[in-house]
């Protein structure tokens, strides 16, 4: 006998539903037959399939494992190759996966999410490289699917997490909501900035242009946002400084609208940047990079307390020095 646990992705969905989806090899007729002879129950009932399930609801299928193996057989290969990423997509670096959870580096100009069907994002991603692994043990969950965690711009690059099963996936949408998960990002910005930095004011969105206004004074649907940054490096050739930054409110285009505001746009931004600076290096995205995610103590043992980073991007115009690690200079 196997049984589902369905959760909240699953809740007011129709048993039948939820059925079909379990069992990608089984035919309608089969599958009502099994309800009628009680070989599938919901919570220990006999069932039509047209009832709408709740989180917690419990499906148990009466059937052999050889059945079972069956009637799920090779759904998770079809799932790898429906979603295998296409000629041309970037590669993507794993630094760290199990059955869980799978921490990577997004590319700049990749999406988080698709913004149009026909898009190619790291969601479809992330659901190919679990299924090519074999990183399947959720995948009885119907309506589960791998997918990522935490957001970047399609042109700011860095690490992102991805949940690969329904348990992990509870947890992180946890952490991150509460911002627990500490993130510092690299950015490259116009002109020598203060050593340090901490900024304060209120970040107001236009939703309809898709940006944001930073203002020392709080104004109707403004939110407060606060970014510290580190000088690592001033080029004066270049005119570029190269900063760490960290993020103590988590706002859209938090970064790049915070230090447009004090006159060091980051290099390369299209929206909040100095043209004439992005023309002259040839950026063809903001020059920002997530590269550091630090997991506090939690219930996923592969990230429980660890962190993971990366370095300065190496096509960027301002590099820390050989041996000067993240030295103020």
């Amino acid at each position: 006998m196997q049984e589902i646990v369905l959760t909240d992705r699953e809740a007011d969905k129709r048993l039948d539903k939820v059925l079909k989806a379990c069992l990608p090899n089984a035919q309608d007729s089969l599958v009502y037959r099994m309800l009628r002879k009680k070989n599938i129950t919901l919570n220990g009932r006999k069932a039509a399939g047209n009832e709408h399930v709740r989180a917690g609801d419990k499906v148990q299928l009466f059937f052999s494992d050889e059945t079972f193996a069956a009637l799920t057989a090779g759904k998770a290969g079809r799932e790898a190759r429906a979603y295998a990423p296409p000629a041309g997509f970037p590669a993507i670096r794993v630094l760290y996966e199990d059955p869980d959870v799978c921490i990577f580096f997004k590319p700049q100009g990749v999406l988080s999410q698709k913004a149009k069907p026909s898009d190619y994002s790291v969601n479809e991603w992330c659901v190919y490289e679990a299924r090519k692994n074999g990183f399947d043990r959720e995948s009885a969950v119907p309506s589960f699917r791998p997918s990522v965690m935490n957001r970047l711009d399609r042109n700011t690059c860095g690490l992102m997490a991805a949940a690969f099963s329904d348990p992990a996936a509870r947890v992180l949408s946890e952490l991150i909501r509460s911002r627990e998960v500490g993130k510092s990002y690299y950015t490259v910005v116009c002109g020598k900035t203060d050593a340090e930095g901490d900024l304060r004011g209120f970040l107001l969105k236009d939703e309809r242009a898709n940006r944001v206004r930073v203002t020392a004074r709080e104004e109707k649907g403004a939110k407060p946002v606060h970014t510290r940054y580190t000088r690592l490096r001033y080029d004066g050739a270049k005119d570029l400084s190269l900063l760490r930054v960290e993020l103590l409110t988590g706002r859209s285009h938090q970064i790049r609208a915070h230090m447009a505001s004090i006159g060091h746009p980051v290099l390369g931004d299209p929206k909040y940047g100095d043209p004439a600076a992005n023309g002259r290096f040839g950026a063809k995205g903001q020059y920002l990079c997530a590269f550091r995610m630090a997991f506090p103590a939690c219930p996923i043992p592969g990230i429980s307390g660890k962190t993971f980073e990366t370095g300065v991007p190496e096509d960027w115009p301002v590099r820390l020095p050989d041996g000067a690690g993240e030295a103020l200079l």
